[in-house]
């Protein structure tokens, strides 16, 4: 994951704060991220950080998440750079890192995807609904299985996307019933600042990268290697920034 260094710069850039309570709430202990795969945390945490640093606290809050994921999408599409671009010569695959990067971003499976789209989250809901009530859970799966395919995902990863949502879709069900807390932060209101925070990192994805490449250089340099990290920081303007 990203160190404490890396999330403290892209917050100034992206929310202009940062906070190391923050950083610490979500990586503490065995709870590491959890807010992401787990509607109840997630609503417990944005709640707590909300009442206790408002608007910019909750843009950290849920950059934290994003940058974790981030970290994941730059190690993730290295192989698929390296293979789906055949027919470039080497040094021109990695020209379409960002743009693979950015499609990561948008293809990622969490609580703060699933809850961004209001529109997409009820009718998601009404959906499984019948579908459950008509064909039982194996087709809803398969509902959500077909579209990873149709996404040109292979078949293995397709059905890990789908298991995935389905078992965040089941923890968002029931989230609002909590008695941890008196009143948890409003969905509107975490979901707002959801799409604020995704699509700045749309539009700052060069920037955001070359943050963690640079600061975090040493992580990146063993994990890649010099030639690859090389050519990885050029394809994101690096030098540039």
């Amino acid at each position: 994951m990203p160190s404490h260094r890396v999330h403290e710069a892209a917050g100034k850039v992206i929310c202009g704060f940062s906070s190391r309570d923050i950083d610490e709430l979500i990586d503490r202990g065995r709870g590491h991220d959890a807010g992401r795969r787990n509607c109840r945390k997630l609503l417990v945490q944005a709640t707590e950080v909300y009442n206790k640093y408002g608007e910019n606290g909750l843009c950290y809050y849920i950059l934290h998440h994003y940058l974790d994921k981030i970290a994941s999408i730059i190690k993730g599409r290295f192989g698929r750079i390296l293979t789906q671009y055949l027919r470039l010569p080497v040094e021109e695959r990695f020209r379409y890192y960002p743009q693979e990067v950015k499609q990561g971003l948008l293809d990622e499976i969490s609580t703060l995807s699933y809850l961004a789209d209001e529109s997409s989250t009820n009718l998601y809901l009404e959906v499984s609904r019948v579908l459950q009530e008509t064909l039982g859970l194996s087709a809803e799966r398969y509902m959500m299985y077909r579209e990873y395919v149709n996404k040109d995902y292979a078949k293995k990863t397709a059905k890990k996307k789908a298991e995935a949502r389905l078992e965040i879709a089941s923890s968002c069900a029931d989230a609002h019933i909590y008695r941890g807390i008196k009143k948890l932060i409003d969905i509107s209101i975490l979901a707002k600042q959801i799409l604020h925070v995704r699509s700045a990192l749309l539009t700052n994805t060069e920037k955001i990268v070359c943050i963690m490449l640079t600061i975090d250089n040493e992580y990146w340099l063993e994990w890649f290697g010099r030639d690859y990290y090389n050519k990885i920081a050029s394809a994101f303007s690096c030098l540039n920034q």
